[in-house]
């Protein structure tokens, strides 16, 4: 499945899913997709994206009031996605290895280049990016208010 250069809003939960790849991506660096999640004011609204082999995301500015972002592929691969403040992020690949810019790519696990999470300081601002070091082990140091981790990586083992 492919969406390319397409931008969605909705008044509540997103779910794609594909038995495939799913490629997500913007034809233009500076002009990203744009998925706004949600009602205004309105919390636990989730964005939830599922493939059964590899997970493409290029280009994608996450927005709204989305609380539950959860991604599953055998391989995922991020480069210039940006997550909103205050969601939690669940990645979860098949070996639920990562690699962060500048580091070898990882077959079969989470993949993250120019990714910022807009509630994990000095991963927020446009020139900055999730670095391992934003990581104990395979989840973020930075918490939600409910104490859950801004983003968690998880091997699936299959």
């Amino acid at each position: 499945m492919h969406l390319i250069n397409v931008d969605i809003t909705t008044q509540g939960s997103l779910a794609i899913a594909t038995l495939d790849d799913l490629n997500i991506r913007s034809t233009d660096d500076q002009d990203p997709n744009i998925f706004k999640i949600g009602h205004e004011g309105v919390r636990n609204e989730g964005l939830f994206f599922y493939a059964q082999n590899n997970l493409n995301v290029r280009n994608l500015d996450i927005q709204g009031n989305v609380d539950d972002i959860y991604m599953e592929a055998k391989t995922i691969d991020l480069t210039n996605v940006t997550f909103p403040a205050m969601s939690a992020v669940l990645l979860r690949s098949q070996t639920g290895e990562m690699s962060f810019d500048g580091e070898a790519y990882k077959d079969l696990g989470v993949n993250f280049r120019n990714v910022r999470h807009l509630g994990i300081p000095g991963a927020a601002l446009p020139h900055e990016r999730l670095i391992r070091s934003h990581f104990d082990g395979k989840k973020s140091i930075q918490k939600t208010s409910s104490g859950r981790p801004r983003i968690e990586v998880q091997g699936t083992g299959n």
